[in-house]
């Protein structure tokens, strides 16, 4: 019998999705994610902005799209809401070479992906 921590592993980087401009470099991964018991499962994301400029990222917005609707349950240290299949996260700055990182739960359909991420 495994602890199951080896699938956990293999989920991380199936759901790992990188995007990069002049400004700024992102990334998405889902650090967990399980059951509810009614269908649904819940999913931790864990979103983390890059300022590699010289100057501060201000009024930033990162969109990440998934395979399926969803609804987020929980976030914390960013702003979050959802619209439709893509979960929206904004910020007022991050300051230049810095780094920020957030996290947001949501629900959606089993074997929800994660398509792609943009930060503008």
């Amino acid at each position: 019998t495994g602890t199951g921590e080896e699938d956990k592993t293999e989920n991380r980087k199936e759901n790992a999705v990188d995007f990069k401009n002049e400004k700024v470099e992102s990334s998405v991964q889902i650090e967990n994610s399980w059951s509810n018991g009614d269908g649904t499962y819940s999913y931790q994301l864990k979103v983390t902005m890059d300022n590699i400029d010289d100057s501060k990222l201000r009024n930033w917005e990162t969109k990440v799209k998934l395979s399926e609707k969803a609804k987020i349950i929980k976030s914390w240290d960013c702003e979050s809401e959802i619209q439709d299949d893509t979960v929206v996260i904004t910020g007022e700055s991050i300051s230049s070479e810095s780094t920020m990182s957030c996290g947001v739960i949501v629900t959606a359909p089993e074997n929800m992906k994660i398509v792609s991420i943009v930060t503008e």
